[in-house]
């Protein structure tokens, strides 16, 4: 059970007590509703364990929170741009996903770069998985389109959520299944 103690009483000692006594966190009257909303939710999370939306393909492992990527029980070290270019094609997936937006999603819409710093980055996510074991045919380059995320397993696609929130809540597209 979590308890979250409304306490007007603007002692710290009491507020200390409060919460060596098992509290979960300590508010005063004038605490705006949502910031009492996202302690609850807070709150709420840390005593699930949850540790946000983890997206499982077959094999891979993705947790969109943490913003890290294991195949099978290896997990795969990347740079932040690396990162992003990943997520952005297992969330696509199994559609392409454009250099020019993998381009915005990097340096911003209108900011410069070179697309072949795409490819060198493509290059290096291909490597890096077939280190941890994944085949390097797991990003296709689709000519004239951009990259996209083969099909490992594509019945196996699933979203790991916690509680029975929608998938639409964090910005997911709703084919993509919630499980408890």
């Amino acid at each position: 059970m979590s308890i979250l103690l409304v306490d007007s009483n603007r002692d710290a000692s009491d507020r200390t007590d409060a919460l060596e006594l098992g509290a979960d966190d300590v508010l005063d009257p004038g605490t705006p509703a949502s910031e009492v909303a996202a302690r609850i939710l807070a709150v709420a999370t840390r005593r699930a364990g949850y540790a946000g939306p983890v997206l499982n393909i077959g094999p891979l492992r993705v947790s969109l929170s943490e913003r890290k990527v294991w195949w099978g029980a290896a997990q795969v070290k990347m740079s932040p741009a690396q990162y992003t270019i990943f997520e952005k094609l297992c969330l696509n997936a199994p559609h392409a996903v454009s250099k020019h937006l993998i381009m915005g999603e990097l340096y911003g819409i209108d900011e410069g770069g070179e697309e072949r710093t795409i490819d060198v980055f493509v290059a290096t996510l291909r490597s890096r998985l077939a280190n941890a074991g994944a085949p390097r045919t797991l990003i296709e380059t689709i000519r004239g389109r951009g990259y996209r995320l083969a099909d490992v397993t594509p019945e196996d696609d699933q979203m790991s959520l916690p509680f029975d929130m929608p998938v639409e809540d964090f910005g997911i597209p709703a084919q993509i299944s919630d499980v408890a």
